[in-house]
């Protein structure tokens, strides 16, 4: 394993679709490297990487007792990386509801990254969000959410849609397929019911493929 794979770990192929018409256009991005925000060295490693973008995540990567310690490291390892050109910087927060939400909406107000990503997105938790701050990129990983991409989409601070493929498979009951499979009938049938309701809310389909292997469509003016 190289230097490089070792220190960030990529997630598997995910659907992203991208929203060109919120306050930061994020459609550029065709790469996404995911870093735990409690790991200096990986983050630091991650934004200098050749990555469109890097996702400090304080979700799953960060044990609970190490939460705060891990927002205090972003903030720092970012404010370090200074404003000259490398990949954009999003931050992962924990999901709304979470004991550990409202405290990483704090630690982002001060971090001011390009993007925010929020697990186990909802209309209600986009809408909590409120109007103001950075762009969203929301991740549909439940059952619900899928039925409820449409409105997921049309929130305006919504930049970009992800697909979270392992809890979105495990809760409904799917088994990951081995790398290059064909995908199965109810893999398709989820990510064609999000590109449906992408369109419906008024994105412009388009397909891509960058370093993390991610399906990209945007919502861009002709």
């Amino acid at each position: 394993m190289s230097d490089f794979a070792a220190a960030v770990k990529l997630t598997r192929p995910e659907c992203l679709t991208y929203n060109c018409a919120t306050s930061a256009d994020l459609s550029r991005v065709r790469s996404l490297l995911f870093a735990p925000g409690s790991d200096e060295r990986k983050l630091v490693k991650a934004l200098g990487s050749a990555a469109d973008a890097v996702v400090a995540d304080l979700e799953d990567a960060v044990a609970p007792a190490e939460k705060a310690a891990a927002r205090a490291l972003v903030l720092d390892v970012f404010a370090a990386a200074g404003d000259g050109p490398g990949p954009l910087r999003l931050v992962r927060v924990n999901a709304g509801g979470t004991a550990f939400h409202a405290d990483d909406m704090a630690a982002v107000a001060t971090i001011a990254p390009d993007a925010i990503v929020l697990p186990k997105a909802t209309p209600q938790a986009l809408d909590a969000l409120g109007a103001d701050g950075p762009p969203v990129v929301a991740i549909v990983e439940t059952a619900q959410a899928v039925r409820l991409a449409y409105e997921i989409a049309s929130r305006p601070r919504v930049a970009a849609l992800q697909i979270g493929a392992v809890d979105l498979g495990a809760e409904v009951g799917l088994t990951p397929r081995p790398a290059g499979a064909r995908p199965s009938t109810s893999s398709a049938s989820t990510s064609t019911r999000t590109l449906h309701s992408r369109r419906s809310a008024g994105w412009r389909a388009r397909s891509a493929s960058g370093a993390r292997r991610a399906s990209t469509r945007r919502r861009c003016p002709s």
